[in-house]
C-alpha cells in the first residue's frame, strides 16, 4: 500500500470525478472562474490594506510635526518632556489601533480570496 500523499491522483479516481467529458469542461471553467474571483478579492483586500496603512503613516507624520512644534514652543525642559510623554502615549495608541485595523483587513482579504476556491473544492469533493 502506498503512503504517498498523491495516491488519490490516479486515473481511476480522476475518471470517478469526471465521468462525462462535458463534466471536465464545466469543472475546469468553474475552477478558472473561482481563481479569477479569488484574484479580484485578493487585489481588493490588498488595496484596502494599503490605503489604511498609508492613512496611518500620514497620521503619524502629522502628529510628529505637531509635536515638534509644541516641543519647540514649550519654553522649558519640563514642558517639553510633558509634550513628549503625551506624544509617546498618543503614537502608541494610534499604532496599536492601526495594527488592529490592518489585521482585520488582512484576515478579511484572505477570507474573501479563499471563499471562491473553497466553494470549488467543495463542488469537486461532492462530485467524487
Amino acid at each position: 500500500m502506498s503512503t504517498s500523499p498523491y495516491q488519490m491522483f490516479t486515473g481511476e479516481n480522476f475518471a470517478k470525478m469526471f465521468p462525462l467529458p462535458e463534466t471536465m469542461g464545466s469543472f475546469a471553467r468553474d475552477a478558472v472562474d473561482a481563481g479569477s474571483e479569488s484574484a479580484l478579492a485578493s487585489a481588493k483586500g490588498l488595496h484596502e490594506a494599503g490605503t489604511a496603512l498609508l492613512d496611518q503613516i500620514t497620521s503619524q507624520v502629522n502628529l510628529s510635526v505637531e509635536t515638534s512644534k509644541k516641543i519647540a514652543d514649550a519654553g522649558s525642559l519640563e514642558g517639553a518632556m510633558a509634550v513628549q510623554a503625551g506624544y509617546v502615549k498618543s503614537v502608541t495608541e494610534t499604532t496599536l489601533k492601526g495594527f488592529n485595523t490592518l489585521s482585520e483587513l488582512y484576515s478579511g482579504a484572505f477570507r474573501d480570496a479563499m471563499a471562491p476556491l473553497a466553494t470549488q473544492v467543495k463542488k469537486a469533493a461532492k462530485a467524487s
